[in-house]
């Protein structure tokens, strides 16, 4: 805060005594000699050169910006008497002999020179300021300070993670690389003649990752809770036709018509909210508009872009083949029953999935999968989880050992299987 003498408010003080509070109160004094001396006090020493006596005799930095040719300014803007111009003189001399000055020629210069004289004073010799008593905090102030700041990072901290994680109580929820069962109906009709038409009715499996990256991106800006079903609902008869197709009764046949339970729908709906994967959509809307909007949570959104985005082969993934290849090639049968019963593997997205093949009973030739055992990434962890199929023909967690930290730990326990629950 500049404090001059232009500045000074009226007081009973005499103005000495008010110039003395002034300089006592300020962190530095900056000094500024152009073409006069200036109003003289009692003694016949100018006001502006006892500003300076008392100011040094206090040890305040000074800032001395003297006029670089004082003999050159216009009659009006120096002094005409002699004696003045003297001891202005004299002043100079006095400055310029205790201080490195800095001069200056024109009011754009000094501007420029007072801002940097100030700057590197701060720099040089550090000062409070101007603070009122009543507004300097005490150390309990600055200690509660101190552990508030503290306990802001800790909860920025707490907030990201949640960006990327599910809400605590989603463990014991189905969720990932667990199945859901579906049950549907359809028509398959025959390509060929007759061309008969009969109803089928059957159940498929889908995993919650699945199911959630197939309907996520419908939900990057917001989607209309009908639409959001209807994005379940394609996806579920996509998958029903597939899976369906495979059997060898209805390998000629057209399946259409799928129908599903209503309540699937909304229990997948129930489960992404529970998961922390979507939330409704509250923005003001027309008092018409009744429909429910629902829209990704950053977790959804952090989980969407995992599932969906298109990677880069990883050298993780050509070691995996090459482990888990090992592990089949070491229990495979020998050559000449290969036909009767033998072992094979896949890799689909971040899972692994064992299984024996065998060739169907009076099938004319056809074979079948039996799965064996199942581990799955999980890149939010870095753990790989593992899963043995019931005889409700439905992937089960391993209790026994949940999840491991490598592909080759899992290996070595379904290559162990302790329990029987792998390879029977």
């Amino acid at each position: 805060m500049p404090a001059g003498m232009e500045l000074f408010p009226a007081a009973d003080d005499t103005a000495w005594e008010l110039i003395k509070d002034v300089i006592e109160s300020s962190d530095y004094y900056a000094l500024i000699i152009g073409g006069r001396y200036g109003s003289l006090d009692e003694a016949g020493i100018g006001y502006t050169e006892k500003e300076y006596d008392y100011a040094t005799s206090l040890k305040k930095p000074v800032i001395p910006l003297l006029h670089k040719e004082p003999d050159n300014l216009p009659r009006d803007k120096t002094e005409t008497d002699g004696a003045l111009w003297e001891k202005l003189r004299v002043f100079r001399a006095k400055v310029e002999k205790r201080h490195t000055c800095v001069y200056w020629t024109t009011a754009d210069d000094l501007r420029a020179q007072v801002i940097i004289g100030v700057t590197s004073a701060i720099k040089r010799t550090p000062a409070v300021g101007w603070v009122r008593a009543s507004e300097v905090p005490t150390e309990a102030t600055l200690q509660e300070a101190l552990a508030l700041r503290k306990r802001v990072a800790e909860l920025e901290a707490q907030i990201e993670a949640t960006k990327t994680a599910p809400p605590p109580e989603a463990h014991t929820l189905m969720q990932g690389e667990d199945q859901f069962e579906i049950g549907c109906t359809f028509t398959a009709t025959q390509q060929k003649s007759p061309y008969s038409s009969s109803g089928y009715k059957g159940t498929f499996h889908l995993s919650w990752n699945d199911i959630f990256a197939a309907v996520a991106p419908s939900m990057i800006n917001e989607s209309r809770q009908w639409n959001l079903r209807w994005a379940i609902q394609r996806f579920f008869e996509k998958r029903a036709k597939e899976q369906f197709e495979k059997n060898p009764k209805l390998t000629d046949a057209t399946l259409k018509d799928f129908k599903f339970e209503d309540d699937l729908f909304d229990t997948c709906i129930v489960q992404f909210r529970a998961l922390g994967l979507i939330k409704e959509n509250k923005k003001v809307r027309s008092v018409k508009d009744t429909d429910t909007y629902w829209t990704l949570t950053p977790y959804g959104d952090y989980l969407m872009v995992n599932l969906r985005a298109l990677h880069r082969e990883q050298p993780e993934e050509k070691e995996v083949e090459k482990v888990v290849g090992a592990l089949i090639a070491k229990r495979r049968p020998p050559p000449h029953i290969r036909k009767q019963l033998d072992l094979g593997f896949r890799l689909k997205g971040q899972s692994v999935e064992i299984f024996e093949i065998r060739p169907v009973w009076q099938g004319n030739g056809e074979m079948h999968e039996l799965s064996v055992a199942k581990t799955t990434y999980i890149k939010t962890q870095q753990v790989w989880r593992l899963y043995w199929k019931r005889q409700d023909l439905k992937w089960h967690g391993y209790q026994p050992l949940p999840e491991v930290n490598t592909i080759e730990e899992a290996l070595s326990e379904i290559d162990a299987d302790p329990y029987a629950c792998f390879w029977g």
